[in-house]
């Protein structure tokens, strides 16, 4: 990073973490965003067949308000906060799905069934282990939560949520702080704080459908607009010319 004539970084967040950590001038680095495959994550061109087919193969209930938690199971993303979170939601109409590989942290997979059943959970939660036809667990879900403990360089999860016209719940630091318009296009929670988790939860179950409705056309927009994967490519590629240019 310290040798490129420019460098590229995913956030506004990487930008200031390698000008202080690596002594980059803030001047040779080009904030980039990572962007969404704006087709995959289409919630128009997911079919009922795969819907069906992924709902009974993780037997996801139809008449629940359907939380997501994507990524692997590891403590820094937080699986245990939303656990807590889970335990203070007043709403009983809920069901969680953790989605992601736990087989490298059986430990950690261990503690999180313990928690479970600690605060009698047991029959509304889900770990799905991992997902081939991602775009369909986020069409069958209801709310996408992304609760990391430590900030993401971007965070995959909060853009394709949105992308998939779901709202998004996502902690306040790093890159979800750009990728979030909280109370626009999702909502963002204090760090660590399970009990604002649960009020953000508790608050999007008020909703009603045409208010989450609304909210999700929000979000798309606002990906379609700053995080598409053809933006990132445009970007990327008129980078490189510039650099070819001036050098020439």
């Amino acid at each position: 990073m310290t040798k490129g004539f420019l460098v590229i970084a995913v956030s506004e967040f990487i930008k200031y973490h390698i000008v202080e950590k690596y002594g980059v001038p803030v001047d040779n680095i080009k904030v980039i965003h990572r962007g969404v495959d704006l087709k995959y994550f289409d919630p128009k061109n997911v079919s009922f067949q795969r819907l069906n087919s992924t709902s009974s193969k993780f037997s996801i209930p139809e008449d629940k308000t359907i939380i997501c938690m994507p990524g692997r199971i590891s403590q820094w993303k937080g699986q245990n906060l939303l656990i807590e979170a889970l335990s203070k939601i007043k709403s009983e109409n809920i069901h969680c799905i953790f989605v992601g590989d736990y087989s490298k942290k059986p430990r950690y997979h261990s503690q999180l069934i313990s928690l479970i059943e600690k605060h009698a959970l047991s029959h509304s939660v889900t770990f799905t282990g991992n997902v081939s036809d991602m775009a369909a667990i986020y069409k069958l879900s209801d709310v996408i939560i992304s609760a990391s403990l430590e900030p993401e360089a971007f965070g995959r999860v909060a853009t394709e949520g949105q992308a998939m016209q779901k709202i998004v719940i996502a902690s306040d630091i790093g890159g979800s702080k750009e990728t979030v318009k909280d109370g626009k296009t999702g909502f963002l929670f204090k760090k660590g704080d399970s009990e604002d988790l649960a009020r953000k939860i508790d608050f999007v179950c008020s909703l009603s459908d045409k208010d989450r409705e609304l909210l999700g056309h929000a979000a798309r927009k606002h990906i379609e607009k700053n995080f598409s994967l053809d933006k990132m490519i445009k970007q990327t590629l008129g980078l490189y010319k510039d650099i070819i240019e001036t050098n020439q």
